[in-house]
């Protein structure tokens, strides 16, 4: 017997999700195209150039209950038009990611069919198939890899080749290599995934836990520079791991500028950081592979510089200067690491509107005037390209060449205090009320904390008694504290000698620095 059960409902959860879509307009039909079947349009997707990308932002709309509904949007970019990996059975019942069929060359050293072009799925080779395909580049991979047209081609791919022996459905894996993988996005928000690649692709979540509530999308839109400034940079900084946290270190930032004939080029050099930059000392034009051949010291400019990022002014520089991309931009700073690890990751973009303007160098650079009522409008607005990280030159073995992006401190060199460098200006200040020296400014550095501490700064007379302390809790950074020479009463102290202490509560214990500060009037 049979009966069947209906009831009334809702989905609570759905998602959508786009189709691998490219960045220029020019190639809308020919990805359509290649979706539908048409395997030729492939080699134009493969030359289609990505932008760098802004932000993205859309209109939304409510139904019913706000609180009851919600949406996340996501995207994620990649190199090629397949952001997922297909497995498929093949003849001789393995699950593979290759095409049925795949021609490749073996690159394994020693065999005995080294430098021959094999079929992947020949059953005579199927013991080294795997080791075969694992030698080849990620292009090759790439290249030989089952693609979307092919996979829904029950011809080309039959349904029975999509599903173990089991007859559970074999998996479609996100490609790790060429794509970036999904990140969550805010409207108006900018996008913080790798630009400067052919394609994106979204993903929409909607969730509801009313039937009558839901939230809807509409007019999405993205902000890009196309086609991009350059075709990409690469850089990394050396010494890069080994330094001593809170110390005074000089590190060169290399950077490798690749260019197309009609590339823009760049003029800024915008490194966000949360390390002390003290000093810029230099910023050489060098040309070389792997070591230096020549290298020459230019004019620059400090534009910018604020506890979190510095913004270099430079010489433009453009595809004429590149000489088949063996120009390398050195920029030589001293600076100071306070965490375990610090990311120099960069931007450089092209101003051509100069600095009369005020300039937000935030992820999007905003050139802005004053407004007649006080406010400010907005001139222009400069899209960064991304700094890739990567091998740019051979540094010696005492740089600690690490081709990264990324500062690691000694552990064994470490320093240690949690609360390093102390100090506090003016030392004598006279707290008279006359708009000079009238507070004593207190500076310093919390190293290596892995989360936020409390710091207490406590303020003693020559007999230890406590005049006047406070509590702010403070993570890896450089911070600044005042005292106007009052105590817990707010009445102005006597003038002398005072000892200032500072203490950092941490789980291994309290770490302690003191100074002496005079008071006079």
């Amino acid at each position: 017997a049979e009966f069947e059960v209906f009831n009334e409902g809702f989905p609570p959860v759905a998602v959508f999700l786009s189709k691998p879509l490219p960045l220029d307009p020019d190639g809308i039909d020919a990805i359509q195209d290649y979706l539908d079947g048409d395997l030729s349009r492939r080699v134009e997707l493969d030359q289609l150039q990505g932008g760098t990308l802004g932000r993205i932002s859309w209109d939304e709309e409510k139904i019913g209950d706000p609180a009851a509904s919600s949406m996340t949007v996501s995207i994620q970019t990649g190199f090629t038009p397949e952001p997922l990996v297909l497995i498929r059975l093949n003849a001789n019942g393995d699950q593979v990611e290759w095409r049925p069929n795949a021609s490749v060359v073996d690159h394994r050293e020693g065999s005995t069919t080294e430098g021959e072009t094999i079929n992947l799925d020949n059953s005579l080779l199927r013991a080294a198939a795997r080791d075969i395909w694992n030698a080849l580049s990620d292009h090759e991979r790439a290249s030989a890899q089952t693609t979307f047209p092919e996979y829904s081609d029950p011809n080309t791919v039959p349904a029975a080749n999509k599903r173990d022996r089991q007859s559970n459905d074999l998996p479609r894996l996100p490609d790790p290599v060429f794509w970036s993988g999904f990140q969550p996005v805010e409207n108006g928000q900018r996008i913080n995934v790798p630009g400067e690649r052919p394609f994106f692709q979204l993903r929409i979540g909607f969730s509801s836990t009313d039937r009558s509530s839901a939230t809807s999308i509409r007019n999405l839109r993205i902000e890009q520079l196309f086609p991009p400034i350059l075709q990409q940079v690469v850089a990394e900084i050396v010494p890069a791991a080994g330094i001593v946290a809170g110390r005074d270190t000089l590190f060169t930032y290399a950077l490798r500028p690749n260019f197309r004939a009609d590339d823009s080029g760049f003029n800024r050099i915008r490194i966000p950081t949360p390390a002390i930059v003290s000093e810029v000392l230099d910023v050489e034009f060098a040309y070389g592979r792997q070591s230096l051949e020549r290298s020459e010291s230019v004019a620059f400019e400090t534009v910018a510089r604020t506890e979190n990022l510095f913004v270099l002014g430079i010489p433009k520089v453009e595809p004429s200067m590149s000489h088949d991309d063996s120009l390398v931009v050195l920029v030589k700073f001293r600076g100071r690491v306070l965490d375990v690890k610090t990311n120099f990751n960069g931007h450089v973009f092209l101003d051509t509107v100069g600095l009369g303007s005020e300039v937000d160098y935030s992820n999007i650079v905003f050139l802005t005037e004053p407004t007649d009522d006080g406010g400010l409008d907005t001139v222009a607005t400069i899209l960064p390209q991304r700094i890739l990280e990567g091998d740019v030159l051979s540094f010696t073995e005492d740089m600690s060449d690490r081709n990264t992006l990324d500062v690691v401190t000694s552990v064994a060199l470490a320093i240690e205090d949690v609360v390093a460098r102390v100090n506090i200006e003016p030392n004598p200040f006279t707290p008279n009320g006359d708009g000079i020296n009238d507070a004593a400014t207190i500076t310093y550095d919390i190293l290596r904390v892995v989360e936020s501490v409390p710091v207490v700064v406590e303020v003693y007379d020559l007999s230890g008694r406590v005049v006047r302390h406070w509590t702010n809790e403070r993570s890896v950074g450089s911070f600044t504290e005042a005292w106007d020479g009052t105590n817990g009463d707010d009445n102005l102290v006597p003038p002398g000698l005072y000892l200032i202490k500072l203490t950092g509560d941490t789980d291994n214990g309290d770490f302690v620095s003191t100074r002496v500060v005079s008071v006079v009037y």
